[in-house]
Formats: C-alpha cells, structure tokens, sequence
C-alpha cells in the first residue's frame, strides 16, 4: 500500500503518469539443461591439407525429433557452408524409428540435398528401428544455405483404397543426435578489401571465427580501437562466435588486425606493409610459418593518429563488398546517428509497421504455418492491458470446407484467429486482431499465423483433390504497436543479453564505460570480447562507449578484471559477497507467494478506482514464488575455474547500473568471455548473480536473484521523481509527509494572520 501511495503522491506532484514495474524472473530460475547443445568440435588436419569437422545437426540448425505423419510428408533444413570452404566431401548420420504397422514395399524414406535423392531406406515392419549413414558428393554443397530434405512415403494397406492420415502411418526422425561430418579445404583469401564483408568474415561460418587483434600498446584509446574492431568483425559474423584475442603481434595460422600508426605497422610487417596515408586501410596475405599464408589474412588499420581512428571506423562499418582493391587511403568516414532504443531488430513504440518491412513478402502457403518476428527492446514497460494491433491481408482459395480456419499464437500461445467460412473462397483486407500484450515478453517474439485447411470431400475411399487447400497471405499486412513506456525494474542480466540494457538504451553505447581492472593481456582479452557480443546485440559497433582503467568511472559501467584488481568500492557493492567476507544469501524453501493485500482482487483500495491501470498493472504481475534465505559467510574467496557475472546498481547512485565480470584470476575472466560466446551458456545467465562453470564440458550456470531492486525509466513530467520513489519508497514517504506537516503548518500560520487581520 505504501508503494502505490508513493506513486499516487509522485504523480500529483511530477502531473505524470507514473507505471509500476514489471516482476522479474524468480530467483536461481535457468533453462533445462537438455537446451545446452553439445559444443562444436575442433575441426582435425588431414595429411593432405584438408580438415574434417564432425558435429551436432542440432548444433547447424533448430532441428529437433520430428515425426513424419500420413501417406507422404516431408522435412527440410539448411546445411549453411561458408564462402571460405571447398566442400571436398560430407555425410550425414541418423537414426529412425518407423510404424511396424507399415507395408515394406511401399513405404520408403529419401533423403535428398538441392533436389537429389541420395539415399533411400526401406522401412520395414519387422525391424522397425535403424541408423543410417548418407554420403553428400561435396559438389552438392555450394557456399550458402543447401536445402537438405528428408521425405516420406508410407502405406499400411496394398489395398487400394486407405485413409491418408491413418494412425499407423508414421516415422520418427531422431534429428537431435544427428550428426554431420564435412571435410572441407581452405580457399585462397582474395587480394582485395570486399572480402572483408563477403568473404573473410561470414555468418554461415558456423564454426565462428578466431581473429587476432595487433596493438602496439595497452592504453585507453587502442583497446577503444580494439573494441570497434572486434565489434566489426563480430557485426559481419551476425549470431555466431567471432573469438578475438589482443596481442603486441601477429598469430600464425589465423586472421589478425593489425591497428596502430604507420611506424608501428611499418616495423611489424616489414617489406610486407603496404604504403601508408594520412589512413589507410589494407588487406594482405596472412602469416605463416616459412613466408605468407593465402589461407589467412593481415587487415591492417594504419596512418596518422587520428587517421587510425577513422581507419578502424570504416572497417566497423564495411558491410557492402567494395572497394576491390588490396588498399584505399579514406579521405571522410561519417558516423551513423541512431534513435534511443533502435537497437537492431527492435521495433519502436507507437508505430505502425508491414510485414514487408518486417522481412516477409507476399507468399501462398498449403498448410505450412507462418512466422512474423519482431523484438521489444528491453527496457519497455509491457502493461498487460495493451494491445498490438494486426490487420491482415488474405486471401483463401474457393472448395473449401466452412470450418477451414487461421489460427494465431503468439511465442506459441493461442491468442485469435480467422474463420474460413465462405466455401466460395474470399478475401479478407484489414481484418483486425488484438493481440494482447501480456501474452508477449522483452526480447524476440514470434507472431505464428497456422493455416488449418480442409477439403469439402473427405468420405473414406472418395476421390477429392486437395490443390486448392490454399491461402495467401500478403506483405502489406500491418502491426501496429502502442505507445510503452520506458520503465524497467532492474538488475536483470537476462535484459544484458538481451539488448545489452541498460548500456545500449543508445545502440553507439553513449554513457557507458567500460572498466578494466588491470592492462594484463588477459583482461583486454575478456573487455574486447564483451564489446563485441554487446555489438551483436545492439547492431552498431560501440562508437561513443568510454574506455578507462580507473580507479573510478561515471554513468553506467562494465566493470572486468580479476578481483583483487578492480576497484574495492564496486566489488563490495555486490548483492552476493565477491570478497572472503561479506553477504551471501542462499535460497532455501521455493513456495508459492500470496499476492499483497493491496494486489487482492476481492480487496480493491480506494485508490484503484480513481487509477485502475496501476491497480491491476500490480496486481497482474506480483512476483509468483517466494524463498526463505540463508546467509552463510564462509570466509572464502573466489575459486579457480569459476566465472562470476553480477549487476547491481552503482554506489551512491540513484539509477547508474554496475555489470562485474570477474573470477579469481584475470585468465578465468579471459575464460568467462569466451564461454560467453556459447548461446547455451548466455541463456542461463538471469537474475543479478550468476556463476558460469569455467573447466565443464557442457554448458553449466547458476543464477540468483538476491540485490535490492531499482528502476530506471522516462515517465511523467519529471522521470527521475518517479525513479526516486520506487528506488527508496521509505525515504520518499517521510520527504512527502515532511513536506505535507510543512505545508499544513505554513497553510495554519497564514489563516491566522488572515483572522488576526480581520479582527
């Protein structure tokens, strides 16, 4: 009752409108493991030069077990093969499980890649149960996304009437032990500086990329450089893992960045170095044991001081392939100038969008269901009583039965959808459907538009066609999004990777400062890593983040170091103890959590009916489990092997936002880094403390949810009143109840000086 009446004194005194914040996610909540897919094998050196992987199909593409249904049916996946192999040979293995009801002689499985069978298994009744081995010819396998299919037929009876969609017709495809093999050499890398965007740097690179960045020293300004380069790379590569190290030379065998003035790219490369300007940028062959390797590539970012910085600007945003020269002097780089919150891939709020500008064009479907992606930023307040708005454009084909209908979920969710009932077809522009926002979360949402199309005749043993079982759906279908507000309660590290929030409310990073406890190499390592993943998130390479090795630093920050090596302030402001002594709570009892008396809905306070938006916006998201909390204080510090990621809100700050990255040692944190690459890992961090298992071979996390709460946002007429009152409620009443007894008091002096002259 205190909180909303705070709000209620907030909004009388800002004349704004004031929001409560959303819960966040229960304490120590992570995904099952069984998502931590198996990481990615090291591909092996042949004798003859090639190299051979042999990994996941899962790891390659969203493939999990499906079942094959009816008389003929079929499933698809993309192999992706980066620009920079020649697939010399492949294989795919897999195992099947099939109806014993199926008659041998006419139910095959196939398996065909760009439209070639390659392979066909009889499925027998009496063994019903195997594992296959397919070749693929490396021809097959051509740089970009092979379509891969596996198609079915089946049947139960020679006789020749038999129901299509009988029980016993059905085949399992156990995909998520799948595994392909592909051996694969490494193409030249060409003489010219386009192969930056189409070439060297490719997100169908599933394997990710390893690239090393040359510095000529440690300071503040290179590992700023250091960082937009990374995040370059990591931009280019889109999802995967763009692992980058930072060292004073080159690595053989690998891709490097060679970043620094003329004199230092002139004594690193030698006669190698190509002919510097005021900036420069240059592409060379790479280095090898004995002499240059075609295989790897040099970047060198070079000139005057400030003409680096330009030169490491164009490379973060070299995207189209041009220039196809080996060199080019840059004469003018000019800086893009984002929106708050346009981050990449995120929608803005109280706009209207099509579906064209949303990555869908016009398409006719049979049955196949529809997905329309589309990501909330995270700092949006999601008020469950909002709606997005989608009117849709289709078009149904006549012959239809009258229950033929489009169904509309949302993150698989039922929320609406549209009756087919006309069996002379029709047409349906602007069809509005109100999609509730609380079906809805920060983050990636999947809109799925699921045609469900029967034909009008389907009596056993009766001929009827089922090519008009169609419906298309056109791309100038629109969404249209309310108008959220920006309030967020935090630390929430699931928002970091997320977006990168609070650090990216500015996709440039502006305000931002990222802290490094120490100029080991390690650390610069772990710092660069975690501006690039922050890159990929936000689309933008971190043009205006702050770079500083302390002791102190402003405005959001993210802290990285060993920790003894960062500032003793910040450690010891950490919900759960980083230092041998100090608090940490351990959650005991998870139960179930009653909703306040005020949240109550058979106990309405008189408040709510003059502001029935916050009353139910509190009432709708309580927290829903609660714990009881130890604390043990055992006096010990951090342990090798473990990497401890922890947000919280800055010392002596009303808003400011601390992320630490820290372990025991500045190469444990080196190591937190690079496992942070791994998708598995970065879905189990949540809450504001989480502990990454450094030296396990599968994915392991634990997460916690233990600080005090905070909140950040732009509400009302004065937003930093209404992040003051939910920061420090208590603080808050007695500031408004002082001010109210000095008000009343000065209101009773004035009356009676009013009286006395009157009298």
């Amino acid at each position: 009752m205190i909180r909303a009446a705070l709000l209620v004194l907030a909004i009388l005194m800002a004349t704004g409108t004031a929001q409560a914040a959303p819960q966040g996610k229960a304490a120590g909540q992570s995904p099952d493991p069984a998502e931590a897919a198996n990481q990615l094998l090291k591909p092996q050196r042949n004798p003859d030069g090639t190299y051979t992987v042999k990994m996941l199909l899962s790891s390659l593409t969203p493939a999990k077990n499906h079942t094959l249904r009816g008389t003929s049916a079929a499933f698809s996946f993309s192999l992706p093969v980066p620009e920079r192999w020649d697939v010399k040979s492949a294989s795919i293995s897999f195992g099947y499980v099939n109806s014993s009801s199926l008659v041998a002689r006419l139910s095959r499985l196939s398996f065909l890649v760009g439209g070639r069978v390659l392979g066909q298994i009889e499925l027998r009744p009496e063994s019903p149960k195997g594992k296959v081995e397919i070749p693929i010819p490396g021809n097959l396998l051509a740089p970009g996304y092979n379509e891969c299919v596996f198609r079915v037929a089946q049947s139960y009876t020679e006789e020749y009437c038999e129901s299509p969609q009988h029980q016993s017709l059905w085949t399992n495809l156990e995909l998520e032990t799948a595994t392909v093999e592909i051996t694969y050499a490494m193409k030249p890398v060409p003489a010219r500086l386009s192969a930056v965007s189409d070439f060297l740097f490719d997100s169908r690179a599933f394997l990710g990329s390893d690239v090393n960045i040359v510095l000529p020293e440690f300071s503040e300004k290179s590992v700023k450089l250091a960082a937009m380069a990374a995040s370059g790379v990591a931009l280019r590569m889109d999802y995967q893992a763009a692992r980058t190290t930072v060292s004073n030379e080159l690595k053989l065998g690998r891709d490097n960045i060679v970043i620094g003035d003329a004199a230092f790219a002139q004594r690193l490369l030698g006669s190698r170095a190509p002919k510097i300007g005021e900036s420069t940028m240059a592409l060379l062959p790479g280095a090898g044991p004995s002499g240059p390797d075609p295989q790897t590539a040099v970047v060198v970012l070079s000139g005057s001081p400030e003409g680096v910085e330009k030169a490491v600007r164009a490379f973060s945003y070299l995207s189209f392939p041009f220039p196809d020269a080996p060199e080019a002097d840059l004469s003018q780089v000019t800086d893009p100038e984002p929106e708050m919150l346009e981050a990449a891939k995120n929608i803005s709020r109280d706009k209207e969008y099509t579906l064209r500008s949303m990555g869908y064009f016009t398409k006719t479907v049979r049955g196949q269901p529809i997905d329309l992606s589309y990501t909330f930023p995270s700092g949006l307040d999601l008020n469950p009583n909002s709606y997005v708005t989608l009117s849709l454009h289709v078009a149904y084909a006549p012959g239809m039965r009258e229950d033929s209908v489009l169904m509309v979920y949302i993150n698989g969710v039922f929320v609406g959808g549209v009756h087919f009932e006309d069996v002379k077809g029709g047409t349906f522009l602007d069809y509005r459907i109100n999609l509730p926002l609380y079906a809805m979360k920060k983050g990636t949402n999947t809109i799925t538009l699921t045609p469900v199309l029967n034909p009008l005749k389907t009596r056993l043993c009766e001929s009827y066609q089922s090519d008009n079982l169609a419906m298309t759906l056109y791309d100038d279908s629109t969404l249209t999004f309310p108008d959220i507000p920006l309030w967020v309660k935090l630390p929430d590290l699931t928002l970091f990777y997320q977006d990168v929030f609070p650090y990216a409310q500015w996709p440039d990073m502006r305000g931002a400062t990222l802290l490094l406890g120490d100029k080991e190499q390690e650390t610069v390592n772990a710092a660069v890593n975690l501006a690039a993943q922050a890159a990929q998130r936000t689309g933008l390479p971190p043009l205006k983040l702050d770079v500083s090795f302390g002791p102190a630093a402003s405005g959001n920050v993210i802290a990285v170091g060993g920790v003894d090596s960062l500032p003793k302030e910040l450690v010891s402001a950490a919900p759960f103890s980083l230092l041998p002594q100090g608090k940490r709570p351990y959650p005991q009892m998870q139960r179930p959590k009653a909703q306040d008396e005020e949240a109550a809905a058979h106990k309405a306070p008189l408040w709510s009916k003059f502001l029935p938006f916050l009353w139910e916006r509190g009432r709708k998201s309580s927290d829903v489990t609660q714990y009881i909390w130890a604390d043990v204080r055992s006096g010990a510090a951090l342990s090798p092997g473990k990497g401890f990621v922890t947000q919280f809100k800055a010392p002596a700050t009303a808003a400011d936002t601390v992320t630490l990255f820290t372990a025991a040692t500045a190469k444990d944190v080196d190591r937190l880094a690079a496992r942070l690459w791994e998708p598995a890992v970065r879905s189990m961090i949540a809450g504001d403390v989480a502990v990454v298992d450094l030296d396990s071979a599968r994915p392991k996390a634990a997460s916690l949810e233990v600080g005090e709460k905070y909140y950040m946002g732009k509400i009302g007429a004065v937003p930093k009143l209404t992040i003051l009152v939910n920061t420090y409620p208590w603080t808050s009443l007695s500031v408004v109840m002082v001010l109210l007894l000095v008000f009343a008091w000065a209101a009773w002096r004035m009356l009676k000086v009013v009286r006395a002259k009157r009298q």
